[in-house]
């Protein structure tokens, strides 16, 4: 039993100097080509993040850390050593072993001259890493004057399932605390939105800048992608509505906040611009409205990263239709 545990120190040590320590237990780093040592167990693991977190983890042991420079650099003395961030190391080292161009295996542990370990074939498992939690943030601005824009719904559906309804606060801000690792659904709320309460999802991206003095924000309940749907001939709000998957209801609702039909009549005419009439004298849509524009409004939705830097959400108004005046 002892020249067993010598054979698997002598395996351990032979020629391996990339070697992490976690707690009591002790692992080799090959190159693809390198044969696994004698009562070594393979670990192999294909979830990059996971075995990314199990690295971010090691890495602060300062002999662990120096581990993984010396793979990525090969010689501690060169030059370019210690140049890379933690992160980068980390992602690289992570990266070569999911990829299979470096391969991870547990050394065995030796007590009292035997080796210790199950009698029974044990399934092979990867280390359970330190998952790391972030707070995500984005906010929601004017595209114009970049001013805040609060009281905007969200549902956000968070990384594992789970699901958090959240509203923009004064500076424009949601945020989630305590997230994993992952993408972030972001959709916004429209149920019960009229027209001149939504405000149209322009654009996403990192940063933000300054409020611009002077300019008049835009302002509403409710952020959606709003479609421009342009009328033609023979069309009615019915069948508008239904080429949309909604209710005739819905859709004047949406538009002019209302589903009276006197109301809805003299909307045609101001906001659509209708001219002509039917027997009834009720008007009918037609291409040479002017503008001849119906509004479609479908939730906002994203999918951002739990980790990433914060996001901004750009918004604009929609513009006001023009007013008509007819003198006497």
């Amino acid at each position: 039993m002892v020249s067993e545990a010598r054979k698997v120190k002598a395996a351990a040590s032979h020629s391996f100097s990339y070697r992490l320590r976690d707690g009591f237990r002790d692992y080799v780093l090959l190159k693809f080509h390198e044969p696994i040592p004698e009562r070594h167990k393979p670990v192999v693991h294909t979830d990059l993040s996971r075995v990314q977190g199990w690295l971010r983890h090691l890495s602060q042991d300062h002999s662990n850390l120096q581990v993984l420079r010396e793979l990525n650099y090969g010689d501690a003395s060169s030059m370019a050593f210690g140049t890379a961030s933690v992160d980068e190391l980390v992602r690289r080292v992570a990266t070569q072993l999911v990829e299979g161009r470096l391969r991870l295996a547990e050394v065995p542990v030796v007590s009292l001259g035997r080796v210790l370990g199950s009698t029974k074939k044990e399934e092979t498992f990867f280390p359970p890493p330190v998952e790391e939690k972030f707070s995500f943030t984005l906010q929601i601005v004017d595209d114009v004057t970049d001013e805040p824009i609060s009281g905007i719904k969200l549902k956000l559906k968070l990384p594992g399932g789970g699901t958090q309804q959240a509203s923009s606060d004064g500076s424009g801000t949601v945020r989630a605390s305590n997230v994993s690792p992952g993408l972030i659904e972001v959709k916004s709320v429209i149920d019960g939105a009229t027209l001149d309460e939504t405000l149209a999802f322009v654009k996403s991206g990192a940063g933000t800048s300054l409020p611009q003095e002077g300019r008049k924000k835009a302002s509403g309940r409710f952020l959606a992608r709003l479609v421009k749907y342009k009328v033609s001939d023979g069309e009615t709000l019915e069948s508008v509505a239904e080429a949309n998957g909604l209710s005739v209801n819905e859709l004047t609702q949406f538009n002019w906040g209302t589903t009276a039909p006197k109301e809805i009549q003299k909307r045609l005419f101001l906001d659509v611009g209708c001219r002509e009439t039917d027997a009834s004298g009720k008007f009918v849509l037609t291409r040479h409205d002017n503008p001849g524009i119906l509004y479609i409004a479908r939730p906002m939705e994203l999918s951002l990263a739990a980790s990433g830097p914060r996001q901004v959400l750009r918004v604009a108004k929609v513009p006001a239709p023009p007013v008509f005046r007819f003198s006497a």
